[in-house]
């Protein structure tokens, strides 16, 4: 799973965005910016799947229906 966490910087009245990779889960994504960037507010934590975790959620399909 990969988190996009959105992160918004009064200074420069800018919306970021970051991509996190190796996060556990929301939380952990979260902390992981907020914490190398102490200077923004989260505004959300968004999941993704990896593509090969989309691939994996498809159904079969058999060889002969092709």
């Amino acid at each position: 799973m990969i988190y996009e966490v959105q992160t918004y910087d009064a200074t420069d009245k800018t919306v970021y965005y970051e991509v996190v990779e190796d996060a556990i889960d929301y939380e952990d994504a979260r902390d992981i910016i907020a914490e190398k960037y102490p200077n923004r507010k989260v505004l959300a934590v968004i999941s993704r799947k990896t593509p090969d975790e989309l691939v994996q959620g498809l159904p079969k399909v058999p060889q002969d229906a092709l």
